[in-house]
């Protein structure tokens, strides 16, 4: 009997740990993107939605031509027209986005947020119309 109770004690608290190990790290993400998406407003450039937009683990610009952008610890890889740039601050990112090519170009941005170590993700689009100023942001979505 009492073999019994130590393994369901331990069958227990090996589900409560695998839990907490899917669990938290999917809710971040989705809390992040929420912030994330709360965060823009129609009528805003694409220097304020990088700029207010914060957290992500991919941002991908299409359009007329795509951007690719990776984040990670503060800085951001960047593929612009076939060329990597990367930019070691927000402040560089930014920059690129600004340049008249790329707000010309971009029609649609997906924000993207994964979860640490999980394969779920949660993402939310920004379109964005011709004048390079937001039309509509999209609810957050999870998806694997």
């Amino acid at each position: 009997m009492r073999k019994t109770w130590g393994c369901a004690v331990a069958a227990g608290i090996l589900i409560l740990l695998l839990l907490a190990l899917v669990v938290i790290p999917n809710r971040r993400a989705a809390s992040r993107a929420r912030e994330g998406f709360e965060a823009v407003r129609p009528g805003m450039t694409l220097h304020e939605v990088f700029g207010a937009v914060d957290g992500w683990t991919w941002a991908s610009a299409t359009g007329d031509a795509d951007l690719q952008v990776t984040s990670h610890e503060g800085s951001y890889s960047a593929l612009w027209r076939g060329a990597d740039r990367r930019c070691d601050s927000r402040q560089q990112l930014l920059e690129l986005v600004d340049g008249q090519d790329v707000r010309a170009a971009v029609r649609r941005i997906t924000f993207t947020y994964k979860a640490a170590i999980t394969p779920a993700k949660v993402s939310f689009v920004v379109n964005v119309g011709k004048d390079g100023k937001v039309e509509s942001v999209s609810q957050p979505v999870s998806w694997d």
